[in-house]
């Protein structure tokens, strides 16, 4: 299986591996399961934090995955079974858009999703719909617990921390692109905007989408009410949530428009604000400020 690494964004980050390497792979399966069907995929490394989130959703969708180390021996084929048919799809493969996966010479070439999303212009309507069908598949096998045994209570917000930077991720570690989670940025002050919350009778909890598996963290982001939080990785788990949640991401200022808000237009979030916060390695939460923004538009959805 291989992954298109010639351009901007390192899929040993969180965006960049879900929608450079996952979602085109899930999309694949939703579309040709025939294909992969006892198939042994080899996949190169995405670094020490990634490479766990992957394997968890493979078995039930009738394929192995298989970590292994960069630079080492090429992927090797699927096997000749998985690979049949191939002659007779060639016409079909010849049409696909550009972000379809492809499956050529026994290769599974994953286009880079993230690309798209980070792209100048709109997303077309196929990509869209590929986007919403692949993410309401794995949200519809995520209703069973996998890392934890708890899940965010219905209708909740999630206020979202940033999990602390791994040694991988440090300087002089091995990331190809180093700096991670909180080692770029942070906020500060999570559990008494919470209180805040709570005290209104709105349901929150502080959750660390870091610490946990894929399917967790589908599972709390599809569920919640809305999120709150720093600009960052986090936000990718828009893709899981419901049209009428509310989120509301912190940003420093910049010409750039962020991919996140690509990513709220594709899956139909409408209550998505950003809120511009002076640039700082740790931010503390503004509680005044930020309550007013969100429960105007808390009202709004209601």
């Amino acid at each position: 299986m291989q992954i298109n690494r010639r351009h901007a964004g390192s899929v040993e980050h969180f965006w960049h591996f879900l929608f450079g390497v996952g979602f085109p792979l899930l999309d694949y399966h939703r579309r040709s399961p025939h294909r992969l069907r006892g198939a042994r995929l080899r996949l190169e490394s995405c670094g020490a934090a990634m490479d766990p989130l992957l394997p968890p959703l493979c078995p039930g969708l009738g394929f192995d995955l298989e970590i292994h180390p960069r630079n080492a021996s090429p992927p090797f084929p699927l096997r000749a079974a998985t690979a049949l048919g191939l002659h007779r799809g060639l016409t079909w493969l010849t049409r696909r858009p550009a972000w379809q996966a492809s499956l050529t010479a026994g290769f599974l070439c994953l286009p880079r999703w993230d690309h798209v999303l980070g792209g100048s212009g709109d997303p077309d309507a196929g990509f869209v719909d590929a986007l919403r069908k692949t993410a309401e598949s794995v949200v519809a096998r995520a209703a069973e617990p996998d890392c934890c045994r708890t899940a965010t209570p219905d209708d909740a917000y999630l206020i979202l921390r940033r999990s602390p930077e791994p040694a991988y991720f440090a300087p002089g570690g091995e990331a190809e692109v180093p700096r991670y989670g909180t080692g770029r940025r942070s906020l500060e002050g999570l559990e008494t905007f919470r209180d805040a919350l709570v005290s209104r009778g709105i349901p929150a909890v502080v959750y660390e989408p870091g610490a946990h598996g894929l399917l967790c963290q589908a599972r709390h982001f599809s569920r919640a009410r809305g999120a709150v939080g720093i600009r960052g990785a986090e936000f990718a788990n828009l893709v899981w949530m419901r049209p009428s949640a509310v989120v509301l991401m912190l940003r420093w200022s910049s010409n750039r428009a962020p991919p996140q808000r690509k990513l709220a237009q594709a899956v139909g979030v409408t209550s998505y604000v950003e809120l511009e916060i002076p640039t700082s390695d740790r931010t503390h939460l503004d509680t005044d400020r930020i309550l007013r923004v969100l429960l105007e538009s808390d009202t709004r959805n209601r």
